[in-house]
């Protein structure tokens, strides 16, 4: 599924958040995308440590900021994989 900057999206099955989280994609940081291969501007690609596969992420900003267990949020945005992402 092709993403752009701006597009609502639920984020659904994602393991670290849980399902039903509302946002919006954004451009991440630059110094998010020092160690990534560019996709066209949708997101970044990059391969993961345990994965077989390169993945591609979305950076999401969330309508309200969310927690991923870790205790160090909670987070107004995050990478998320492209697979745990559907419009809204």
């Amino acid at each position: 599924m092709t993403f752009e900057p701006g597009d609502k999206v639920i984020v659904a099955g994602d393991p670290r958040l849980g399902d039903g989280i509302s946002g919006a994609l954004a451009l991440p940081e630059p110094f998010m995308l020092e160690l990534t291969e560019p996709n066209g501007g949708r997101g970044h690609r990059r391969f993961v440590q345990g994965s077989e596969r390169m993945m591609v992420f979305c950076y999401v900003v969330f309508d309200r900021p969310q927690d991923d267990g870790s205790g160090d949020g909670p987070y107004r945005g995050a990478e998320i994989d492209e697979t745990y992402i559907c419009r809204a």
